[in-house]
Parts: structure tokens; C-alpha cells; sequence
């Protein structure tokens, strides 16, 4: 149990290693710009605390593994305050985060692109805005390949209307490793 321990955390930690320096090379000005990309950003000035991340740990790079229960959560705000109809779609990536050719129902089981359908308004005096909030993979949508990702965020069901872009991994565990220890029998 302890080696399967240290295993788990020796791969997280090579894992955000690397994570940071994605997220290194990534700047400020990174937050607009074409739609066209597949890095982090917001589209909208009116769109504020974009988030992605895996259920129950917010400080967590968003990632989640295939056959699991966990789920990622995208949450962000619309400072507009009015209410829109936001919905998402998701896109698989190859390793330099360039968008791939797989259609859509090669790596989604179920809806490719759907609404999000979690709203919340704010109860605020002087700061109104429109909380939004999705879970996925949900019982609309199911990935079923591993690999680099990213989720993007448009208005009115149009995909040219592009709100925010995130990124995120789905990792899949291929092999297990069990390993013991046990005494020597030789003497020297």
C-alpha cells in the first residue's frame, strides 16, 4: 500500500511539473486572444473567475481519470447579469495541445456539445452577476479516450461566440505495479 502510495505521488508530482510549465509559458495577455487557440483565456471582458478543476479540490490542476467517478467542475461568473444561454463543447487534443481530427464520437459517448444549465444569481447589493456552474463528465456526456483536452465555452448555441477556453487532462491507468519487500535469505 505504501509503494502504491509513493507511485501515485511520484507521478503527480512529474505531473504538475509539467503542468507548470505549460502554465508557465503562458502570460496575462495569454487571457485574450484569438478564438482560434486552444490555450487558457476568456473572450469576454464580462467574464470573470474562470475555473476548472476536479471535484472536492480546487487547488488541483483540472484533471480526472477514465472509469472514475470523479468529475471536473468549470465554474465562472457573467458580470452582464443577465441570464444567457451559455453552452459548451469538448475537444480533443494531441500533445502540443494542437486540435486533432477525431470526430466527436470517437472520443464522446453521448452529447458533444450541450447547455450549461447550473445558474445562480448573486444576492449582492452593489455587485450584480449570474454564477454559472458544470459538472462533466455528466450523464449527458462520457469521454471515453485519454489525452489532452480543452472545454470551450459559447454564447446562444453559436460556436463562433466563444466565451472561454479551458484546459484540462484525462489520464487512464494502463498498468498496475505491485511490488513487496521481503528479507534476504543469503548470507554474505
Amino acid at each position: 500500500m505504501k509503494y502504491l502510495f509513493m507511485k501515485y505521488a511520484f507521478f503527480m508530482l512529474i505531473l504538475q511539473t509539467n503542468w507548470r510549465t505549460i502554465s508557465a509559458q503562458q502570460t496575462a495577455s495569454d487571457d485574450y486572444v484569438s478564438v482560434k487557440t486552444s490555450k487558457n483565456y476568456v473572450a469576454n471582458p464580462l467574464i470573470r473567475t474562470a475555473r476548472l478543476y476536479p471535484a472536492g479540490d480546487e487547488t488541483s490542476i483540472p484533471l480526472f481519470f477514465l472509469g472514475e467517478t470523479n468529475k471536473l467542475i468549470l465554474e465562472f461568473d457573467d458580470l452582464s447579469n443577465e441570464p444567457n444561454d451559455y453552452s459548451y463543447e469538448i475537444i480533443h487534443c494531441d500533445a502540443s495541445w494542437g486540435i486533432t481530427d477525431l470526430m466527436k464520437m470517437e472520443y464522446i459517448e453521448g452529447v458533444g456539445d450541450d447547455f450549461i444549465n447550473d445558474v445562480e444569481y448573486s444576492t449582492a447589493q452593489y455587485s450584480q452577476y449570474v454564477h454559472y456552474t458544470l459538472q462533466f463528465p455528466n450523464e449527458n456526456m462520457q469521454l471515453t479516450k485519454s489525452g489532452n483536452y480543452f472545454i470551450r465555452v459559447f454564447e446562444n448555441g453559436d460556436p463562433s461566440e466563444v466565451v472561454l477556453v479551458r484546459r484540462f487532462l484525462v489520464l487512464e491507468n494502463r498498468l498496475s505495479i505491485q511490488a513487496g519487500v521481503r528479507k534476504s535469505n543469503s548470507i554474505n
